[in-house]
């Protein structure tokens, strides 16, 4: 969202997520469950959580 301008209601349309739960996770007050994060992945054309981070937390 930071690259380019777009609002939570427009995100929300693109994605099928809620505004309010966009809101919700971009303030931190609620984690966004996994098919949150994949509908917000596809709208937006971006990862959103990083690859692999499993294997990196595992090997330190």
């Amino acid at each position: 969202m930071r690259t380019r301008p777009i609002s939570n209601r427009a995100l929300a349309r693109m994605s099928g997520v809620s505004h309010p739960t966009i809101g919700s996770v971009l303030n931190g007050d609620r984690y966004a469950d996994l098919r949150t994060l994949a509908s917000l992945e596809v709208a937006l054309g971006a990862e959103l959580y990083p690859a692999r981070m499993f294997q990196r937390i595992r090997a330190t």
